[in-house]
């Protein structure tokens, strides 16, 4: 079932939505086409009370000024490029920059930050797709990308994100979500008694501004290594990228060497709170996923209820191609044709345990 209410309005007069998916257990996710943001997801835990597992905030105002990117679509190109640029067939474009160094999840202005066409269908009442055009050269970016996100939320509690997008130019893109997830729920403060898991051998290396250089490190005997569940109560241990990120903030590759689109999504990581019961099961068809602490949460950032969100209350699973790759030879291809379709999915599987 979906319920649609008002969520406020942007400057230029454009009605914002909230949309409500509630499936037959009772569970239920609410969405916004402001950046088609995941603003609540509420959850029975394994004593059948209810948490609402992902941060947020109380109203539009908040989503407007928002700087964390919390719950939104992440695009044109999710992650960093450094020197706020890209190559697309040997030719540099310049991209607008959020630092002096780079430019991080598509620009000034990204995805999250635009308003998203919402459909919703009487037959198919467990999904809301969302629609919007990115114009040629918008934030630097080359081609009309004319993309779809498709928000499922299912009976046996799985939200499945279909993602897709053409160009009438070469382009490069990738698309994620940012949602910040808390297993305890969203008023619980620190990960301590989470569990992350990742199936992986490798990140990718990143120099001392945080971008990448194209090299990978090996998480085999190191504090890197997530490929058997490991608790979140210390996040400030010894690895050097640990401390110079104070905590992770890593692309896990998934694929080996292979950073091109699985033909099914596979399941690559498991989060999981010893509190509530409430597990986390990620499935893509992507070759890295970026795997963040909430280490920029700025203290005392005020969420909903009045909640204040700090440092480590969330963690994030980002599903994508590798940051920036397009400046990179040996990261992958990001290039979406003319006449080709980007398509991928991830599917969050919602349990308790």
């Amino acid at each position: 079932m979906i319920t649609t209410r008002q969520f406020g309005q942007l400057f230029d007069g454009s009605m914002v939505y909230l949309y409500t998916i509630k499936n037959s257990q009772g569970n239920n996710i609410t969405i916004t086409n402001f950046g088609g943001r995941i603003v609540s997801l509420n959850v029975y835990d394994r004593n059948k009370i209810k948490r609402d597992i992902v941060l947020g905030y109380d109203n539009l105002e908040q989503y407007i000024k928002d700087n964390i990117f919390l719950g939104g679509i992440i695009g044109r190109y999710a992650g960093r490029l450094s020197n706020s640029c890209y190559t697309l067939d040997n030719k540099k474009y310049k991209v607008n920059s959020t630092s002096n160094i780079s430019a991080l999840h598509g620009g000034v202005i990204g995805f999250d930050k635009v308003l998203w066409q919402a459909e919703t269908s009487n037959i198919d009442n467990n999904s809301i797709l969302l629609k919007y055009c990115s114009p040629h050269n918008q934030e630097g970016f080359v081609g009309n990308l004319n993309i779809s996100v498709q928000y499922k939320w299912d009976d046996c509690n799985q939200l499945t994100m279909n993602i897709t997008a053409v160009s009438d130019q070469d382009t490069i893109c990738n698309i994620t979500n940012h949602a910040y997830f808390n297993l305890d729920g969203h008023n619980s403060g620190h990960l301590n008694n989470h569990t992350i898991q990742i199936k992986s051998t490798k990140i990718l290396d990143i120099d001392k501004n945080n971008l990448p250089t194209g090299n990978f490190i090996s998480v085999k005997n190191t504090d890197l290594d997530l490929n058997q569940p490991k608790q979140l109560d210390n996040l400030n241990l010894p690895h050097r990228l640990i401390q110079q990120c104070s905590g992770y903030d890593f692309s896990y590759c998934l694929n080996n060497n292979d950073f091109t689109k699985s033909i099914q999504p596979k399941h690559i990581a498991t989060a999981q709170s010893m509190t509530s019961g409430i597990s986390l099961q990620l499935y893509t068809t992507k070759p890295t996923v970026q795997f963040y602490t909430g280490n920029s949460i700025q203290q005392n950032t005020k969420g909903k209820s009045g909640i204040n969100y700090e440092k480590y209350s969330a963690f994030c699973l980002e599903p994508q191609f590798c940051p920036d790759a397009p400046n990179h030879k040996n990261l992958g291809d990001t290039i979406l044709r003319v006449g080709k379709e980007y398509s991928h999915c991830n599917i969050y599987k919602i349990g308790i345990t």
